[in-house]
């Protein structure tokens, strides 16, 4: 939505359980908008030609939801936002039917929320809001990433079992594990 001339966000979102467009039909969309934009593709209803049924149907879905995703863009909050491309692509049905579908929902009712607490503070700017998305993610990750004990040093270290990935210790110690 803030860039539809974007090539990997575009081709991400297609590829994603959003769309759901086979690898088949994302090389056809690509040749499809040969040395310009993919989008440009669908402006001109180009996609469709060689594509499987299904990922013509699905192309033709997408064009249409970006429409009217597009157009309500400009007409409400970023939360409302957030959740109209969760609804008009059924992506809260496609995480809840993927592994960890609980967890997976959670977090995106949960970008709905931080959508709204951003715009509360710094207004309806939606390419603002990628931008504070796109930093907590890198600063997510480098948090996970930093020492938090010195090494040789004799310390209790507390961490997830996923911090602790590749690691080695001499004792380990899992809390909890018998609760069911």
């Amino acid at each position: 939505l803030r860039n539809r001339y974007d090539d990997v966000a575009l081709l991400t979102v297609l590829a994603s359980p959003l769309v759901g467009m086979s690898n088949d039909g994302l090389l056809r969309v690509r040749r499809a908008a040969v040395r310009r934009p993919i989008f440009t593709a669908f402006e001109k209803d180009e996609p469709a030609a060689g594509l499987s049924p299904t990922d013509h149907r699905l192309s033709l879905a997408f064009s249409q939801r970006f429409a009217r995703l597009v157009k309500r863009s400009g007409e409400v909050s970023l939360e409302r936002l957030c959740k109209l491309v969760v609804a008009e692509h059924d992506y809260d049905l496609a995480c809840l039917a993927m592994a960890d579908g609980d967890r997976r929902y959670a977090n995106l009712r949960k970008l709905a929320r931080l959508a709204a607490e951003f715009e509360a503070v710094r207004g309806p700017d939606l390419e603002g809001f990628i931008r504070f998305c796109d930093e907590q993610a890198t600063l997510a990750a480098r948090e996970g990433e930093a020492a938090i004990a010195e090494e040789g040093r004799d310390a209790i270290v507390l961490m997830t079992v996923h911090a602790a990935k590749g690691l080695e210790f001499d004792i380990v110690i899992l809390a909890d594990q018998g609760r069911e």
